[in-house]
């Protein structure tokens, strides 16, 4: 029964670490788009694409 929590913990701890990747991803995407003269609706159509992909 521990083994099977500790298994758990790990993959939970797995798809977060994954997550933040994503999320670290998108963040630098968008700077770089908003350096390179992109505008609002640039960044949102940006973030949009990436949270789709998630889904």
């Amino acid at each position: 029964e521990a083994q099977l929590a500790r298994s758990e913990a790990e993959k939970m701890a797995s798809l977060a670490d994954s997550e933040s990747q994503r999320c670290l991803a998108l963040e630098r995407k968008m700077m770089m788009m908003e350096m390179e003269g992109g505008n609002e609706s640039l960044s949102a159509t940006a973030q949009q694409e990436e949270l789709a992909k998630k889904d």
